[in-house]
C-alpha cells in the first residue's frame, strides 16, 4: 500500500475513533449524509425537506412511527403471533403507558 494511502487510512480512522456519532451522522466524507438524501428524496416525491424521516433500518422507521402516534387510551392495535418484535416491543411500551395513565 502507498504510503500516501496508508497515511490517510491512518488520518480517517483517528478522526472517526476520537468521536464516532459525529462522524457518523454529520461528517463531510464518513457521515450518512442524510441532508443530502432527504433533499434528493423530497425533490423526487415534490414535497418539503420537512416531509421526509429517513431512519437507519426498518426497526427504527417502526419504532418511531408506532411511538409517534397519537394513540387514546381505549384504541386498538391488531397483530399477530408472527410480528417482527420491531411491531411487538414498541406496541409494550405505549401499552405500559397507557395502564400508567389509569
Amino acid at each position: 500500500m502507498p504510503d500516501c494511502v496508508l497515511s490517510a487510512f491512518q488520518d480517517g480512522l483517528q478522526k472517526y475513533s476520537s468521536n464516532p456519532t459525529m462522524s457518523y451522522e454529520s461528517d463531510p466524507i464518513f457521515g450518512k449524509h442524510q441532508v443530502r438524501n432527504k433533499e434528493r428524496v423530497a425533490a423526487f416525491l415534490n414535497v418539503g425537506i420537512n416531509n421526509i424521516c429517513l431512519t437507519d433500518n426498518t426497526t427504527m422507521g417502526l419504532s418511531m412511527t408506532l411511538m409517534g402516534l397519537n394513540f387514546r387510551r381505549n384504541d386498538k392495535v391488531a397483530t399477530t403471533d408472527h410480528e417482527h418484535i420491531a411491531i411487538r416491543s414498541p406496541l409494550r411500551v405505549l401499552k405500559v403507558k397507557g395502564r400508567n395513565r389509569d
